[in-house]
């Protein structure tokens, strides 16, 4: 008897598609609207300061920058200032006090060859962003050079299966999240009504039926054209199948058709949405808004420490505007900060700092809620470079405010399917 190696392909189809699913899905996470606080104007108290006293390293951070599409310049001013903080409240890195060196990619390969060459010139220890859309040039440069490159969301091939990358939240939680709160809610159907595009479609057709499929619920995958102005009908034809459990996955506009079409036909069934469907006017575009879960990667709950710390650095260190892009700036930033020197490394170089992160205990995500992270390959079947099982489930008051938000462990159940034994 022999096994074949079907699960190794089904990993590598899996990471394959969810390329396609976070161009989607991560792309539309800058400036949302999601129910964050303003930042404080009182003092925050960081407690006894700890000021890195080693001789300065430097650390790239890559992102977007700005251009006629985008704007992404608050994530520099997120990373700047945890960087600011980790040095005079957490020894820096690894005692030495960090010099964040910027690069903006400007949407183009050639932007991101240049960021590369930047970073291997100026010899940098490491490089962070938050989901670059361009990482793949950097991320070769840098594997070359021997650089280890570490990001908050990333679903890029390279990404997923280069050397000495590090993917600190967790991609697969868009569909692990509501399939493992299926599964405690001891559902065994589901549909997932999904934009039908191809980063979107693809993803949900081929990933999230293996995901659910583990969970022990069968999934129905209900596919909307974009623009499409009253999704009763499918809604209705999907109800033939008696879900359990919708999860809608797709941009604010998308969403609110679908949260329309769920209240026409007063569906009882549980509704979960995607936190990306918080476009501007929430409250009033998703009717009933005070009914429905949302998944989401990070707590935007004001009584959590990461969220109120966050707060008192970003006014501390810059005023950082809070948004999208300097909630994952931050995560990112302060997961290397706290994987790196719960290590303990000895010296601060590219191998060390590799070395440290594979090797870190589990520390707390930022704005994770509990949730842990851990670089020793926990999804390996997918992908050995995510360091995280998690995702968050939140429900959402009448002002679209996200409340109670609940860290939900999917790990079992990103697993590729056993393959049968051949004679």
């Amino acid at each position: 008897m022999r096994t074949t190696p079907r699960a190794g392909r089904v990993a590598v189809a899996a990471a394959a598609l969810l390329a396609l699913a976070l161009t989607a899905a991560c792309g539309a996470d800058a400036g949302t609207a999601d129910g964050t606080a303003d930042t404080p104007a009182a003092p925050f108290d960081f407690g006894a300061p700890n000021a890195a006293t080693g001789a300065p390293i430097k650390i790239g951070y890559v992102n977007e920058g700005q251009s006629a599409a985008l704007d992404t310049t608050n994530e520099e001013r997120s990373a700047k200032a945890v960087s600011d903080y980790a040095n005079a409240y957490l020894g820096g890195l690894a005692g030495h006090r960090i010099e964040l060196v910027p690069c903006q990619i400007k949407g183009t390969p050639s932007g991101a060859q240049a960021c590369g060459s930047k970073f291997v010139r100026d010899g940098v220890v490491a490089v962070v962003g938050s989901s670059p859309g361009q990482p793949s040039p950097v991320i070769q440069q840098l594997g070359t050079a021997g650089i280890p490159f570490a990001a908050n969301l990333l679903a890029e091939q390279q990404a997923l299966r280069a050397e000495n990358v590090f993917i600190f939240g967790n991609p697969l939680s868009v569909f692990g999240t509501p399939a493992q709160h299926a599964k405690q809610q001891g559902y065994k159907r589901a549909a997932i009504v999904v934009i039908d595009v191809p980063g979107s479609a693809a993803p949900a057709k081929q990933i999230a039926p293996m995901i659910f499929g583990n969970a022990g619920v069968q999934l129905d995958v209900v596919l909307v054209p974009p623009g499409t102005a009253d999704m009763t009908p499918q809604v209705q034809t999907a109800r033939t199948k008696n879900p359990q459990q919708w999860f809608v996955l797709g941009d604010p506009t998308f969403c609110s058709t679908a949260a329309k079409a769920f209240q026409t036909l007063a569906v009882p069934d549980a509704l979960l949405f995607d936190s990306r469907c918080l476009g501007q006017n929430a409250a009033s575009a998703l009717p009933g808004i005070e009914k429905l879960k949302f998944v989401s990667t990070y707590s935007t709950d004001p009584a959590d420490a990461d969220y109120a710390l966050m707060q008192g650095i970003f006014a501390e260190y810059g005023g950082v505007e809070t948004d999208g892009s300097s909630l994952t700036a931050f995560q990112a930033m302060l997961s290397l900060v706290r994987a790196v020197n719960a290590a303990e490394p000895t010296e601060v170089t590219p191998a060390s700092v590799a070395a440290a992160l594979k090797s870190a205990p589990a520390v707390d995500y930022p704005l994770g809620h509990g949730i842990k992270i851990r670089c020793d390959s926990p999804l390996a079947a997918i992908s050995p470079n995510i360091c995280s099982t998690g995702g968050l489930l939140a429900d959402a008051d009448a002002d679209a405010s996200l409340k109670n938000f609940q860290a939900i462990d999917a790990g079992p159940l990103y697993a590729a399917p056993a393959a049968p034994a051949e004679d």
